[in-house]
């Protein structure tokens, strides 16, 4: 038994997600073909996984540098308030915002500053995803 999914390239960041998601063990993918051929399943468990793959995980980035976490809230219209959350917040808190390095997602002023905001958890990631992007 083999199955084949032909214009693999199309799936490339997926194929492996795909070959576990069949169950195949001994799967290649054959760039001069540009297929993706499994040799332990059959042709319909390939195209049920393919079709029923799950989407892949949100990567939120671990940190983002003070310049791209301020200049996704200056584009979503939240610096001044995050800048006023800031100034209500603990000397440390001030120290930490203005000097960083580095401004990580798990960091516990991340989660204090998005409340005092307005932001949920989601929101939070959705700025670090964009912010990493600048």
């Amino acid at each position: 038994m083999t199955a084949i999914l032909i214009n693999a390239s199309a799936y490339m960041d997926d194929l492996h997600r795909i070959a576990a998601h069949a169950g195949s063990t001994d799967c290649i993918f054959r760039a001069d073909l540009d297929q993706l051929v499994c040799s332990d399943i059959d042709q319909a468990t390939l195209d049920n996984a393919v079709a029923t793959l799950p989407p892949k995980p949100r990567e939120i980035p671990s940190w983002v540098y003070p310049f791209q976490a301020r200049k996704a809230l200056l584009g979503h219209g939240l610096l001044d308030a995050a800048n006023a959350a800031v100034e209500a917040a603990s000397d440390e808190a001030k120290i930490a915002w203005e000097y960083a390095i580095e401004i990580h997602r798990d960091d516990p002023l991340i989660a204090a500053l998005g409340a005092a905001i307005g932001l949920t958890y989601e929101q939070i990631d959705d700025l670090f995803i964009e912010a990493a992007a600048y």
